[in-house]
C-alpha cells in the first residue's frame, strides 16, 4: 500500500507542529516574603559616651549618667533588612517612661520592643562644713568665727551672758547634717563638740566655743559740759575701762585713779592717759596736764565703716581709714589681734594735733581735723577705734549715737570692748 502524500495530509501535519509549537509556558512562583522583624541595634550616639542598650527578647534597656535629660533622647536604631520601625530611628523620644517601639516585616508581621532608660543615682555629696553659727537671743545678736581648717567655732559674747543655755543657729554644707541640732540650746561652760555628717555618711567633728567677754560695755552715754571756749578737764568726761563707770572729773580727782578714756568737750573724741588725771584735779593748769600727758605711750587708730566717701577724704592704706565689716566687732579674732586683723597694706597714720597748740600737745586725737573742728572728715558714728589701753591691752570702741545737748555740750553713745 502506497504512503499517503496527498497535500491535504501534509498540511495537516505542518498545522499540528505549528499549533504544538506555539503553546505558552507557565510563569515561575513568586518568591516567599521577609517575615524578619527583629531589632539588632539600639545606641544613644549622641551622648558622651555613647550608650548601647541591652537587647533582651522584645525588651531594651539603657542606663545613662544622673545628669542626662531623658526627654530629649535620640537612638540609632538597626533593624532586619526589608523592615521599618516606628517611631523612626533618629527620631527624639521622651524616655522619660517606656517607650514601646514596633519593628514591621516585609510579610506585615510585627514585633513590639519596650525601651527603658534608667538614670544612675547621683553620687552622694562628701562636704561636711559648718558654714555659719549665729547666736540670735544674744543683745546683740553675735555672729561666731568658723575656722573649717581648724575645725573650730569661736564667739564672744556680752559680758553677763548665760553661757549654760545658748542656742546656736547653724548652717551647713548641702545635704549635711549635725549632732546636736541647730536651735537646740547647749551648756558652754565647757567646749561643745558637733559632729557634722555628709550625705556620704563621712563625719567631721567641729569645737565650738562661747566665751564672754568680761571688758564689754554697750550703750555707755558720756555727756561733757557746754563749751565755753576753754578747755580744761573738769570739763570732760571720764570712763573707767574695767568697770564701765562714768563720771565727771573733780577737784582732787581721787575718784579718778585708772581712768582710762577722756570725752573732751563737744567736738573732740581724745584718749588720754589715766596719769593726767590720777594727778590733776579742777586746780590743775594747762600746763601741768601737758607736761603729764607728753610722753605717754598710747597707741590710737581709727578705720571707717564708710561705704560711699570722696576720694580725697578717704585713701586706703595712706591714711589708715577702710570698710570694716559690722560682724568684726563681734569676732574673738578680731579682738584678740587688732593690729593683725585692721592692717590695711602698710602702718596706718596717727593723726596728731598741731605741736603750738599747748593745751593738747603730746596726746593723740582720734577725730576731727582742728580742736574748734566739729565737722569732720568722716562722722564719728561711721568709726570703729582701736587702741592700747594703759596696760598694754588692745581695745575696740566704737560710737553708735553723737551729737549736741541742748545746752551746747556733746554726748556719745559709745560701746568698749578690751582684750582679756
Amino acid at each position: 500500500m502506497k504512503p499517503l502524500h496527498s497535500p491535504l495530509s501534509i498540511l495537516f501535519c505542518l498545522l499540528l507542529v505549528w499549533v504544538v509549537s506555539c503553546k505558552k509556558e507557565d510563569p515561575p512562583a513568586a518568591p516567599a516574603k521577609s517575615s524578619e522583624k527583629s531589632m539588632t541595634s539600639f545606641v544613644f550616639s549622641a551622648l558622651s559616651p555613647a550608650v548601647t542598650g541591652t537587647i533582651t527578647s522584645n525588651a531594651i534597656s539603657a542606663t545613662v549618667t544622673s545628669g542626662t535629660d531623658l526627654t530629649k533622647l535620640v537612638p540609632t536604631i538597626a533593624i532586619s533588612a526589608k523592615a521599618t520601625v516606628s517611631p523612626a530611628s533618629g527620631v527624639a523620644q521622651d524616655f522619660t517612661n517606656p517607650v514601646p517601639y514596633s519593628v514591621t516585616a516585609e510579610d506585615g508581621t510585627k514585633q513590639t520592643y519596650t525601651v527603658t532608660v534608667t538614670k544612675l543615682a547621683a553620687p552622694k555629696s562628701s562636704a561636711k562644713n559648718i558654714l555659719t553659727v549665729s547666736f540670735d537671743k544674744t543683745s546683740p545678736v553675735v555672729k561666731a568665727t568658723v575656722d573649717t581648717t581648724a575645725k573650730t567655732v569661736t564667739a564672744l559674747l556680752p559680758a553677763g551672758t548665760d553661757v549654760t543655755k545658748l542656742v546656736p543657729t547653724i548652717t551647713l554644707s548641702d545635704k549635711a547634717t549635725v549632732s546636736p541640732a541647730s536651735g537646740v540650746a547647749q551648756d558652754f561652760t565647757k567646749d561643745v563638740t558637733y559632729a557634722v555628717t555628709a550625705e556620704d555618711g563621712s563625719t567631721k567633728a567641729f569645737t565650738m566655743k562661747a566665751a564672754t567677754d568680761s571688758y564689754y560695755f554697750a550703750n555707755i552715754r558720756m555727756t561733757v559740759n557746754e563749751d565755753k571756749g576753754i578747755r580744761s578737764l573738769n570739763d570732760s568726761c571720764l570712763l573707767n575701762l574695767r568697770t564701765g563707770q562714768v563720771y565727771m572729773l573733780k577737784d582732787g580727782a581721787a575718784n579718778a585713779a585708772n581712768v582710762d578714756f577722756i570725752l573732751n568737750q563737744y567736738c573732740d573724741i581724745e584718749l588720754y592717759s589715766p596719769a593726767a588725771v590720777i594727778y590733776c584735779g579742777v586746780s590743775c593748769g594747762v600746763g601741768r596736764v601737758n607736761e603729764i600727758i607728753v610722753g605717754q605711750k598710747w597707741a590710737s587708730y581709727r578705720k571707717g565703716f564708710v561705704d560711699n566717701v570722696s576720694a580725697n577724704q578717704v585713701k586706703v592704706g595712706d591714711s589708715g581709714y577702710g570698710q570694716i565689716a559690722a560682724s568684726e566687732w563681734n569676732n574673738l579674732n578680731f579682738a584678740a589681734d587688732i593690729t593683725k586683723q585692721f592692717s590695711v597694706g602698710r602702718a596706718l597714720a596717727l593723726e596728731k594735733l598741731d605741736d603750738t597748740d599747748v593745751y593738747l600737745k603730746g596726746h593723740t586725737k582720734l577725730a576731727g581735723s582742728d580742736k574748734f573742728d566739729c565737722v569732720p572728715a568722716i562722722p564719728y558714728d561711721q568709726m570703729l577705734y582701736r587702741f592700747l589701753t594703759q596696760e598694754g591691752k588692745k581695745g575696740l570702741m566704737r560710737i553708735n549715737k553723737h551729737g549736741k545737748t541742748a545746752n551746747g555740750g556733746y554726748y556719745a553713745i559709745i560701746d568698749i570692748k578690751i582684750e582679756k
